[in-house]
């Protein structure tokens, strides 16, 4: 489904300014123009998935948007072993097992508690293998690992690391596996699969309740400990330790749903695009909403050469939430499309990017190439998607003005030049 917001600008006046009259006849002056009255067209699209494989960040936790509806994220991953043939001693016992976390930060209110539901892998996971965040593997679920599943976050949680204690049995089947198991990592993630990481969604006990984590795979804090005395060498040690780490040798993905939307902003958009539709415009990382845009009678301004062309999107503030907890993305990519309806992701030389005016709470993205080729006919108007530069490692949303929201509409402004007797 989409929104189909269709924008016609008729309240600004197209202004002329004469470049070069003093050496030029006037007949032949050259005349730049300014307008914004250009018909714009927007969408909000909704994209199911994006990929998920190897992010830079992972995620778990829960979240009630009141504009988006609920968001689940958790992480699949797994843990390998540094070097081959791995040998933890003789006279073994273990202590602990403790799933260490490098927390990187938040998306909502992370004051809020949650319970972790920390379950082992019953599928394999392949390196080479491409995931979605709408992808989902196999657990075992009636066992859930974390022993304390209650877990509060303070500040101190995002510079020492969270650290999760867990059930023993674990610690023991990897203490205590075959040699042929710990020969490699080809042979270890056979033994063990790795884990899932999320939690339990979040009530509505409470107003804009819910929190999604942020964490780095590749940190320093992150990795599983095992806790264990034993002999090597033939002397006792009582405070062994040795650590598996979500490398870059670990396959891994988020996987984000979404669900509840019934009453909220989203929805109400999708389905009253004549109205609602025409008011907001929503985009969102993760579980992605994406903005489509098309621009179709530039052509009507040639011939003519494009000076600037910019697009300009306004945010509204007041969908930000209590302490302005929904940020919205620091960075809107504009991809442009090469076939029509669709995205394409396959060449950066398509894409062009603005960052939040945090001021005047806006995006202003520079279109002018495209827009010159757009009014000369050089290129099919399949159209542009705009999205949030991390929405592959965050849930940052925004919510747009459209065409007939009172304070807050969109427009293209452009400048460009016309010369006298060229038609």
């Amino acid at each position: 489904m989409f929104i189909l917001g269709l924008f016609i600008f008729l309240g600004c006046k197209k202004s002329d300014t004469a470049i070069g009259a003093e050496v030029i006849p006037d007949q032949d002056d050259i005349t730049v123009h300014y307008t914004d009255t250009v018909t714009v067209e927007l969408q909000t699209w909704n994209q199911d998935t994006v990929r998920s494989d190897e992010p830079e960040v992972q995620m778990f936790g829960s979240i009630l948007d009141p504009e988006f509806g609920r968001l689940d994220a958790a992480s699949f991953a797994q843990f390998v072993m540094t070097g081959s043939s791995l040998f933890f001693g003789d006279s073994l016992s273990l202590d602990s097992i403790v799933l260490s976390l490098d927390m990187f930060g938040y998306y909502g209110d992370f004051s809020e508690r949650l319970k972790l539901n920390v379950f082992e892998l019953e599928q394999d996971l392949n390196i080479s293998n491409l995931y979605y965040t709408s992808d989902t593997i196999a657990t075992n679920s009636n066992k859930n690992l974390a022993v304390s599943q209650n877990v509060y976050f303070t500040s101190s949680s995002f510079t020492q690391g969270l650290r999760i204690r867990l059930d023993t049995s674990l610690g023991n089947k990897l203490l205590f596996a075959d040699s042929a198991s710990r020969s490699n990592n080809t042979q270890f993630v056979k033994l063990f699969k790795g884990l899932y990481l999320g939690t339990q969604p979040v009530t509505t006990g409470v107003k804009e309740p819910g929190v999604v984590y942020y964490f780095k795979p590749d940190g320093a804090k992150t990795k599983l400990s095992l806790y264990y005395k034993g002999k090597i060498a033939g002397i006792y040690y009582n405070n062994l330790q040795f650590d598996f780490l979500m490398n870059a040798e670990a396959a891994r993905f988020n996987r984000i749903q979404r669900s509840q939307t019934e009453g909220r902003l989203l929805a109400e958009a999708l389905n009253n695009p004549n109205t609602v539709g025409k008011q907001n415009v929503l985009l969102q990382g993760g579980s992605p909403k994406t903005v489509y845009v098309k621009i179709p009678n530039l052509s009507n301004l040639g011939p003519a050469t494009i000076n600037r062309a910019e697009l300009v999107l306004r945010a509204d503030k007041s969908k930000l939430g209590s302490d302005n907890r929904y940020a919205p993305p620091s960075t809107l990519i504009a991809c442009f499309a090469t076939v029509d309806s669709m995205r394409d992701d396959a060449s950066t030389a398509k894409f062009t990017s603005a960052e939040l005016d945090a001021d005047r709470f806006e995006y202003v993205i520079p279109i002018t190439n495209y827009a010159q080729r757009l009014m000369s006919k050089t290129i099919s108007n399949y159209g542009i998607f705009l999205y949030s530069r991390s929405e592959k490692v965050s849930l940052n949303r925004v919510v747009l003005g459209g065409s007939s929201h009172p304070t807050l509409k969109p427009y293209l402004r452009i400048t460009y030049t016309k010369t006298p007797g060229v038609k």
